[in-house]
């Protein structure tokens, strides 16, 4: 069996052809989402938290990866009031339709996966902010993250 990254050719906006590296990932972000809500059911003691989670597959995690609107959003929560319609989408029956968050703990919660990876970064969402705004880096690496937040043990 062939070992090392896969390639593919695709088309650039000019027409010409070139490689590209297919990364072969089993997790996504769903599947995290799982793991962290029974970490959160299980061994969370913080009570009510507002959290953003990604997936990052690479060496380090560019800053805008986590939107704008989403650091706001979990600013907002953790300072003043948040009310949110949960949408009326898909198949499964929702627990209710709406949520209400008042100065909770906000987190921005990063997994860098590699395979057998259990380890998860929550960091504060105002420490986050700050690091994006005046990091000489422009991503976030596994070891700034130990640094500026606290590591979690998902199973």
């Amino acid at each position: 069996m062939e070992k090392g990254p896969r390639f593919s050719t695709y088309l650039t906006k000019s027409g010409c052809a070139g490689p590209v590296r297919v990364i072969l990932t089993s997790m996504k972000e769903r599947d995290l989402q799982t793991r962290f809500n029974a970490w959160l059911r299980n061994r969370w003691q913080g009570g009510s938290a507002a959290f953003e989670l990604k997936i990052c597959h690479e060496e380090s995690m560019p800053f805008s990866e986590v939107k704008e609107h989403q650091v706001r959003n979990l600013q907002i929560a953790k300072h003043g009031s948040l009310a949110y319609k949960i949408p009326d989408v898909g198949m499964d029956q929702k627990p209710f339709d709406c949520i209400f968050l008042d100065k909770v703990p906000a987190y921005v919660a990063v997994m860098f996966h590699k395979r057998g990876e259990k380890r998860v970064y929550l960091i504060d969402v105002d420490i986050f902010a700050l690091e994006a705004e005046t990091s000489a880096r422009r991503s976030l690496t596994p070891l700034r993250a130990s640094q500026i937040g606290q590591v979690v043990i998902v199973e």
